[in-house]
């Protein structure tokens, strides 16, 4: 388990949405293809820790871009993403095994910007739980 396997797992989800156009594996720094999706690492906490276990509470960061040419397409374009998503997140609780639990999906919809440029999309913050020990 890892929070590292779990981005790459929400990468490949997102990936393999319809349309999607790259889902590379590591933040790049500029991208010049849209739709485009980006995971990354944004907070974290150790609960129920003791000499023996713990647990990690991460919440990890998946933004879907979608290129703001035409604002009222771009729009729809990105509204397609949430539910196919969601559910691809909802049907692997686990992520592959890469945590224990998925606790939380919130997002939010609107401007992003990624590489300078101003995109329209999706940021899901999807809280996991990864059990360690030392």
């Amino acid at each position: 388990m890892s929070v590292e396997a779990a981005i790459l797992k929400l990468q490949s989800k997102a990936g393999a949405l319809t349309g999607m156009k790259a889902a590379p594996d590591e933040p790049p720094e500029s991208i010049n293809v849209f739709p485009f999706t980006v995971s990354f690492e944004d907070s974290g906490s150790l609960a129920n820790w003791t000499a023996q276990f713990g647990n990690e509470l991460v919440v990890i960061v998946t933004q879907i871009h979608v290129s703001r040419q035409l604002l009222a397409k771009a729009i729809a374009v990105a509204y397609a993403y949430r539910d196919s998503f969601i559910k691809a997140v909802m049907s692997d609780p686990t992520l592959g095994g890469s945590v224990s639990t998925i606790t939380a999906i919130n997002w939010r919809f609107g401007r992003l910007a990624w590489g300078g440029i101003d995109t329209i999309g999706y940021e899901f913050r999807i809280g996991i739980k990864v059990d360690i020990s030392p």
